[in-house]
């Protein structure tokens, strides 16, 4: 699969992080797994994706991919997830590794790391 590809897949499933749970199962395959962190528990199977992501439902977030970088049936990306809570934002800053399977995301396994700050351009600065 082309690095393209995985890249509109990719911003498919973030568009999950920013409460769209319906529309990020779509990137991935009915029997596909995430694992969040490591350690955490393994979601499996889309009706599953579809619960993660509602628990991101009503949060204000934005999720920017940086990079995806591909070999074959595997790729990995970087991204960024930003929150806001009123006049303060956070970030997650993460990479996942992706296994791909009929054009769709089978597998991915994240690590991310949490950073405080006040950088509300996510929001133009609103």
């Amino acid at each position: 699969m082309d690095r393209s590809r995985i890249a509109e897949l990719a911003a498919l499933a973030g568009r999950g992080f920013e409460g769209e749970a319906e529309d990020a199962v779509e990137a991935f395959t009915d029997d596909a797994e995430l694992q969040d962190q490591p350690g955490e528990e393994l979601v499996s199977g889309r009706p599953a994706l579809e619960g993660f992501f509602l628990d991101y439902a009503g949060r204000r977030a934005r999720f920017a991919l940086r990079e995806v970088v591909a070999d074959g049936d595997r790729a990995a990306v970087a991204y960024d997830l930003w929150f806001r809570s009123d006049s303060t934002a956070y970030g997650q800053h993460g990479m996942a590794l992706l296994r791909l399977r009929d054009d769709r995301i089978a597998s991915w396994r994240g690590v991310w790391v949490q950073t405080a700050g006040h950088d509300l351009s996510p929001w133009d600065f609103d």
